[in-house]
Formats: structure tokens, sequence, C-alpha cells
């Protein structure tokens, strides 16, 4: 029984997970056949999106230019309802620094959230599962043989190289692409992609865009 005093959002959660566990016995089991998100099935099914910050996804970009502050990898991590974004710049791979970032970047902002999908390589497991037992978030992982079941994820990583390319061919140098990771951030989140559409900013915080800084965020689209 769910206390009345949760929201709904997290009687939702709840229940969903109690519907992965039986009772046989004096024994909690877990119910593989239904809990599993790696099941073969016939063809692919879209993630469901339950509302906003219910499920965020981690993806690593493949190693980048060594930068001058020793940085070769990006964590990227996408909000699934409004597509909003984190770009973490790492030294490698271990799971405690992703962990650290997912922790730092997304939980300490946006609040527990109810999912998180990642492959299944070992940076998303030690540290990084401690973190998710932790604060009661299901982890789940893409099957090794449809890595593209994340294309959410997929997409905001090949956004993100095309848009460091382009600030290396301007500028001849990728020294500096960890610094920049907060500007293109800031851009994408900001810039007004389809005139019926409201921008990431806006469905993230419910908040417009000053006319002040119009100009500013146009030049963030054009870089």
């Amino acid at each position: 029984m769910v206390p009345d005093t949760v929201g709904a959002k997290e009687q939702d959660r709840v229940l969903q997970r109690a519907k992965r566990y039986r009772l046989e016995g004096s024994h909690v089991l877990r119910v593989l056949e239904d809990a599993s998100f790696n099941a073969l099935t016939l063809e692919l099914h879209p993630l469901p999106i339950m509302g906003l910050g219910y499920f965020w996804s981690l993806d690593f970009a493949r190693p980048l230019p060594l930068t001058v502050r020793h940085h070769q990898y990006v964590l990227v991590m996408v909000e699934h309802f409004s597509k909003w974004i984190e770009l973490v710049a790492l030294r490698d791979k271990a799971s405690d620094g992703v962990a650290y970032a997912f922790l730092d970047r997304v939980l300490s902002h946006y609040g527990a959230l109810a999912e998180v999908l990642t492959d299944h390589w070992m940076e998303f497991q030690g540290e990084f599962q401690v973190l998710n037992d932790k604060t009661m978030i299901d982890h789940r992982t893409t099957s090794q043989d449809h890595p593209e079941v994340d294309g959410l994820a997929e997409r905001v990583v090949q956004m993100m190289k095309r848009a460091l390319h382009k600030y290396g061919l301007q500028n001849r140098h990728l020294g500096d692409r960890d610094i920049q990771l907060p500007w293109l951030v800031m851009g994408y989140g900001l810039v007004v992609k389809h005139p019926w559409l409201p921008s990431h900013h806006i469905l993230c915080c419910a908040a417009e865009i000053q006319t002040c800084q119009y100009r500013f965020v146009v030049s963030l689209a054009m870089w």
C-alpha cells in the first residue's frame, strides 16, 4: 500500500516496480519475464515517455582529440520528455566518474528520476549502479544486439560531434573542446528549432527567454 502523502509520480513508480516481484512463501522473487528490458521481441518499440524528469538516458561519445586539460571523453545525458541535455567532459570512462557526473549534473539539479537507460558496458556498472540502488532508480540497459534502442542519446552524440567539428574547422584546433561544451548545451536548450514547438528550456523550466537575450541565442544557434 502506497501512502496518500506520496506524490502521484512516486506512487506510479512504486506500483510499477511492485509488479516486477511476486511473493512465494516467505521469499520475494523477481518476475524476469515481465521485468526484462532486453527480452526478445519480433520488433522494436519506442520507449514510453511518462513525464518530465521520469526518464533519462546516458551514453558516451567515442574518444575525441585530447584536450589541454586531458579530457578525451564526453558523457551525454538526455531527458526524454523535454530533450534537455547535459554534456560532461571526462578524462576516462571509469564508473566512479560517471556516477559523480550523474549525481552532480542530474540528480542534484532535477531530483531522483524513475528510470535511466544505458548500454551494458562496465562504465555504467560499479559505482554508477551503487548510486542507482541508493536513489531507487531503475537502471535499464540496451541489448547488445540492438544498441540503437537508445536512438535519442545517439542523435545527441552525433549533433555534439558535428558542432565540435565545426568549431574545430573555424578555430583550427580542439584543445579547448571541453570548455566549449557548456556553450553547446546552452545553444541547444534555448534555441527554438520549430515555429510550432517550444524550446527545450521552456519545456524543462516553464519560462520564456528574455527579449534582451535574443541576439545572444541566435549567435549560439549559428555556432
